[in-house]
């Protein structure tokens, strides 16, 4: 990786597949995920690659790791699933475990419509927090991150529940296409 290796924690890793990315690419990683169904996926992922098993079941509210720790920590599709009182203790958990001059990257989709709200029919502890671009925001800064930078990203999830072939009309209705 250019400008050496980087130690990166991925939070709420799900299956891991960014962990795996940078993984390839040289990086060390470390997953962490509130559900156990999360890790045994992500373990699953990384079970062929002979890669040290540091997958494991934490609390992304006080996350179990020591402060100062990584280069890199990022979250794909988490933060929107936080309830609005504890987003900023999401954040300051990550900006504690972060060393110094880190960079942290949280990719969420504030207030918007998302097809995972389908989730609602599956998981009976599903949250959807809808807070806004800026509150996000004001919720890193609150952390002790000193700069925020929001960027607009693609809106189609990862991952639903939902089968592919109902997933995709479902889309196209609701992005009016």
């Amino acid at each position: 990786m250019p400008g050496g290796v980087i130690n990166s924690l991925e939070v709420g890793c799900g299956r891991g597949t960014i962990s795996e990315y940078l993984w390839e690419k040289g990086a060390e990683v470390m997953l962490i995920d509130n559900d156990a169904g999360a890790v045994e996926i992500a373990q699953d992922n990384f079970k062929y690659r002979m890669f040290d098993n540091d997958i494991f079941l934490d609390d992304v509210l006080d996350i179990s790791l020591k402060d100062n720790t990584f280069d890199l920590v990022f979250s794909t599709g988490l933060a929107e699933h936080i309830e609005p009182k504890d987003v900023a203790k999401f954040y300051q958990e990550q900006f504690r475990v972060l060393r110094p001059g880190g960079l942290i990257i949280s990719l969420n989709i504030p207030r918007k419509f998302s097809i995972q709200f389908l989730n609602i029919f599956k998981k009976s502890d599903y949250v959807r927090s809808g807070l806004s671009f800026k509150e996000y925001s004001g919720a890193m800064f609150q952390a002790g991150f000193p700069y925020t930078r929001v960027v607009n990203v693609n809106p189609f999830p990862l991952f639903t529940n939902i089968p592919r072939f109902f997933e995709f009309p479902l889309v196209i209705i609701f992005m009016g296409i």
